[in-house]
């Protein structure tokens, strides 16, 4: 009870401040810019237990931190509907990924589409923001400049975000959506994502052109919960861990 008491009121006294910022960029396209790197402390942490020489160890760990997915997500700070797609990626010769988000997109209802690549396998799978349920902590961090708060998403234990309240936009990238704030880091087993860059435009048209090819998208093939792809990862997660605590 205390803890939430702290949370909330560490939130209430930047709810003036965040009125503001609402209303100066009413209208506007949010337009934010996220890496991703499959260098999650999971990973990090096998990595570790496989290569104890700590010289091999940071070499491979230099690699996965070179691996990289740049995405862009758009959203529309009126009606709050948005897209996060994939724009490029860096690989690295004998380096590969388990997975990445290829494209998300919520309307203006809070109902959104997903589609990832992991394993050999690719997932559609479809939900409301407001079936995600975030553990908001009390714990601060500044990641790139942005004082954050740190946030558990309850239905997928291993995904930690730290979102920026003094951005009053509920978007990040894939589905991390429904936090009071911009999400500005993801931790999940398989990799990390932070932001880049946050910028503001009056102009719709790339918004509008990703968002309508995004949404297209989205009504091709067949569909799963989300629950059934986090059952997935959870269940492949544990047999890596097995195999390498063999």
């Amino acid at each position: 009870m205390k803890q939430k008491l702290l949370v909330a009121a560490l939130l209430s006294l930047i709810t003036c401040q965040t009125n503001t910022l609402l209303a100066q960029n009413s209208g506007k396209i949010l337009k934010v810019s996220y890496v991703t790197t499959p260098q999650s402390p999971k990973i990090l942490l096998l990595l570790k237990k496989q290569i104890p020489n700590p010289e091999q160890y940071n070499k491979i760990a230099a690699l996965l931190s070179e691996y990289k997915f740049y995405h862009t997500l758009y959203v529309d700070t009126k009606t709050q509907a948005s897209v996060f797609s994939l724009d490029s990626i860096h690989s690295v010769p004998n380096v590969s990924t388990i997975g990445n988000v290829v494209f998300a997109v919520k309307d203006d209802k809070n109902n959104y589409t997903c589609r990832e690549k992991f394993g050999a396998s690719e997932f559609l799978f479809k939900g409301n923001t407001a079936e995600l349920d975030w553990d908001v902590t009390k714990e601060t961090a500044v990641v790139n400049g942005f004082k954050c708060l740190k946030a558990m998403l309850k239905n997928s234990p291993d995904v930690a975000a730290w979102f920026a309240p003094d951005i009053p936009i509920g978007n990040g990238p894939g589905i991390y959506y429904g936090l009071p704030g911009l999400v500005i880091k993801v931790q999940t087993n398989y990799d990390e994502t932070i932001t880049a860059k946050v910028s503001y435009t009056a102009d719709a048209k790339n918004f509008q052109s990703a968002y309508d090819e995004k949404s297209e998208a989205a009504s091709k093939g067949k569909v799963l919960a989300l629950k059934e792809v986090t059952t997935s990862k959870i269940a492949f997660m544990r047999m890596v861990e097995s195999k390498v605590n063999e």
